[in-house]
């Protein structure tokens, strides 16, 4: 992935991109809830295979793309999203995909520029505030702060959260 700084919206953001092969959509990527664009390094070098180019970019205030001077609302990111398109001079449709808290951010994305949206694809997301896990147990483990800033603790209960091995 081709990793840069842009400035959209007067917030510099950290994007990456890799190229589209010739008649490709380029696939939209957003992810889970404080996690930065190098967890799906490896998915863009093998979707790269395919010749499907991908953009991604740290939201604001997560990895290396500065913090935000307010808070904002999920309307806000899916705005900024479609500007990073632009200024990547992406006009045409994207396909769109979110996985966990990404996934909310693609369905805001989807509603708000369905003209930008050829196809999304949800991963490891809900369908909503009100949907609530199957276990209470994955409930516990998925408001547990360590989950997003220990390793080990990932590794020990990632696989009954998301399915697999991690």
């Amino acid at each position: 992935m081709d990793v840069k700084y842009i400035t959209v919206a007067g917030q510099k953001l950290r994007v990456a991109t890799s190229p589209a092969g010739t008649g490709t959509v380029p696939l939209l990527v957003f992810n889970g809830l404080g996690a930065d664009l190098e967890v799906f390094e490896g998915f863009a070098r093998e979707i790269g295979r395919l010749g499907i180019g991908i953009v991604i970019f740290d939201v604001p205030g997560i990895g290396g793309s500065d913090v935000p001077a307010l808070p904002y609302r999920l309307a806000c990111l899916a705005k900024l999203a479609s500007d990073v398109l632009g200024a990547l001079g992406i006009a045409g449709p994207v396909d769109v995909a979110g996985m966990s808290w990404g996934g909310a951010l693609a369905q805001e994305f989807t509603h708000r520029y369905p003209k930008r949206v050829r196809r999304l694809l949800l991963a490891a997301t809900s369908a909503g505030a009100l949907a609530v896990p199957g276990r209470l147990s994955a409930l516990s483990k998925m408001v547990d702060p360590r989950l997003y800033i220990d390793p080990g603790y990932m590794a020990r209960v990632g696989g009954e959260l998301y399915g697999g091995k991690i």
